[in-house]
């Protein structure tokens, strides 16, 4: 599921010449297609199967965009709480803490805070208490885009010692938005992974599909 609008823009518009790599999920998210009820949007999935295949063990990813942006958060809830508890996965930036009421649903967050790389300002990136929240919480995972050796250096001193992450919850992925460039960079991002003791992903939808979007 993925969800409309983020608070962060890595690589676009006026960030883009401070940025190493551009978010690829732009000009997706920003295309709203249609806007949904619970209601609608349940029995929506319940025509395709899709919540049958939810009770056999298909995870739902819930993306963005950011998908904890408040209002985002409020509207999710409600169809939440019609599925029958399956296991829910949360990919974010790291700038929003869920609301308690989210978070009783949410079996794994995937955290993907950014860096300088991003072109962001760290005032809009880098929001303490919520890498804190998830730091303490056993459900979160941390997934940093690089691109080379200081976004290495700069993601373990701005998160990794000061707060102590442990690193088999941290994974690198490249900072590639094309099937050329992800293979040219990984084998670089992997090696970078092994040296830091981190764990490795690549980005399995643009190996198989580079940019087509919509599969």
């Amino acid at each position: 599921m993925r969800t409309h609008a983020c608070n962060l823009l890595c690589g676009a518009g006026k960030y883009a010449k401070e940025s190493t790599w551009t978010c690829d999920t732009i000009p997706v998210f920003t295309k709203i297609q249609k806007h949904y009820t619970a209601e609608e949007l349940f029995s929506d999935w319940e025509t395709r199967g899709w919540i049958t295949e939810l009770t056999r063990g298909t995870h739902l990813v819930i993306t963005g965009g950011e998908p904890l942006i408040l209002e985002r958060q409020e509207q999710l809830i409600p169809f939440l709480k019609m599925l029958k508890d399956p296991f829910i996965e949360v990919e974010t930036n790291g700038t929003i803490c869920p609301s308690p009421a989210l978070n009783t649903h949410i079996a794994q967050y995937n955290v993907s805070p950014k860096l300088t790389s991003s072109g962001m300002p760290k005032a809009m990136r880098f929001v303490p208490e919520v890498i804190q929240w998830h730091c303490q919480n056993p459900r979160s995972f941390f997934k940093f885009v690089v691109t080379n050796k200081e976004d290495v250096r700069d993601l373990t001193n701005t998160y990794i010692t000061p707060f102590n992450i442990p690193l088999n919850r941290v994974w690198l992925m490249p900072g590639a938005a094309t099937r050329k460039t992800l293979l040219e960079l990984q084998p670089t991002i992997a090696q970078l992974a092994k040296e830091s003791g981190m764990n490795f992903c690549s980005r399995l939808h643009i190996l198989l599909y580079d940019q087509t979007t919509g599969v």
